[in-house]
């Protein structure tokens, strides 16, 4: 997960347009998570353009892309059924905590096509959905490998942690 092609690999292999036909009934633009497009951090051209460069950035589903990453990692070994392998011979495999559909459905809606790509690009999800108040201290205590979690309309003053490691949690 520290290594940036990881991460990457992750965000290009998540079907945005998918997330946003199910879970948004088509009425959003798909793009990476960055701050609100209406933040005085971009009230000028200047930070108009910096602002569509972030939305952009990974933001594609490019499953061969990812792949391409995860194969320049290392990660060419595969399982008897498919699955990638670590560099210790062992299956790659990642805990993704995600809201109970009762608590956050349009989330739950969203880790599924999340782990569904992850799935295709060779990457084992095991799917967790703790009680609410769990999630939350998973989250919080930052004991999570993959966690889902909402966002609005961010700025950076507001909310720091979000994009900047500021606090002992998310990161």
């Amino acid at each position: 997960i520290r290594d940036q092609r990881f991460r990457k690999a992750l965000a290009l292999g998540i079907d945005r347009e998918k997330c946003n036909q199910i879970a948004w009934r088509g009425l959003l633009e798909p793009q990476a998570a960055t701050v609100s497009q209406e933040a005085w951090h971009f009230a000028d051209e200047e930070g108009q353009a910096l602002f569509e460069t972030w939305k952009r950035a990974d933001a594609d589903y490019n499953p061969a892309k990812a792949d391409s990453l995860l194969d320049a990692m290392g990660l060419t070994a595969r399982d008897a059924a498919g699955y990638r392998k670590r560099p210790d011979g062992e299956r790659l495999s990642l805990v993704f905590d995600i809201p109970a559909s009762k608590l956050v459905p349009y989330e739950n809606d969203i880790g599924l096509i999340a782990a569904e790509g992850w799935e295709a690009l060779g990457i084992e999800v095991v799917i967790y959905t703790p009680p609410g108040a769990e999630l939350k201290l998973r989250r919080d205590l930052g004991e999570f490998t993959v966690h889902l979690h909402g966002e609005g309309e961010m700025d950076l003053f507001t909310y720091p942690d979000w994009v900047f490691p500021t606090l002992p949690r998310y990161w």
